[in-house]
């Protein structure tokens, strides 16, 4: 027997729509193992028998023995590929699924993205105009606040004028009254000197005073 390295062993598979036993041994005199291998069946290749008719194989679950060549192909039978294309397009089918699916929800994101960009541009735009308005507002309150200041300032003055005007209407009261009194003294003091000085004088230049 040709002993064969594992690690750079062949795969053989079983020709279609065969069934073949597995021996013990390369020879139909050793017992089976496996009675039924289906064709398609995946086997690795360990060695070959020194005529050339039997290889010894292992399954997949590690199960060791031996087959005939003749039953033994370099490639998947056509039902084998056949299965694995149908798996494939099963397989891509449903990814495709699964890609169609993602590219309805991004686009739900998409769209959902675009209303919020459009909703948040709106509400900038609104708050942009009021902050406009309150720039406005508040350079109309600081000049009504000057105007304010200025008509306080200027009440301030005329309160003062208006102040002054009273004190100097106080005080030409006060001199007018003064005249008026001393006018009033002057009289007075003139009847008395008349009173006191009639009744001295001689009546007959009296009288004669008062013919003439």
């Amino acid at each position: 027997m040709h002993h064969i390295d594992t690690a750079h062993a062949e795969t053989r598979y079983i020709t279609d729509v065969l069934y073949i036993p597995m021996r013990s041994g390369a020879g139909n005199q050793y017992r089976i193992l496996r009675s039924g291998l289906k064709s398609g069946t995946k086997l690795t290749v360990l060695e070959e028998s020194e005529d050339g008719e039997w290889t010894k194989v292992a399954l997949s679950n590690g199960q060791e023995g031996y087959v005939r060549n003749q039953y033994l192909i370099s490639t998947p039978t056509a039902a084998s590929r056949l299965n694995e294309a149908l798996a494939s397009v099963t397989r891509l089918e449903k990814e495709r699924g699964q890609l169609k699916q993602q590219v309805q929800t991004l686009q739900t994101e998409r769209s959902t993205l675009q209303n919020t960009l459009s909703s948040e541009s709106t509400k900038a735009t609104n708050t942009a105009a009021e902050l406009e308005e309150i720039k406005r507002i508040s350079a109309d309150t600081l000049a009504l606040n000057q105007r304010h200041q200025d008509m306080l300032q200027r009440h301030q003055l005329l309160q003062t004028d208006l102040d002054v005007l009273k004190a100097e209407n106080e005080r030409l009261k006060n001199d007018n009254r003064q005249q008026w009194f001393m006018y009033g003294v002057g009289a007075v003091l003139c009847g008395v000197i008349l009173t006191l000085i009639l009744p001295r004088l001689p009546s007959k230049r009296r009288n004669s005073e008062w013919a003439n």
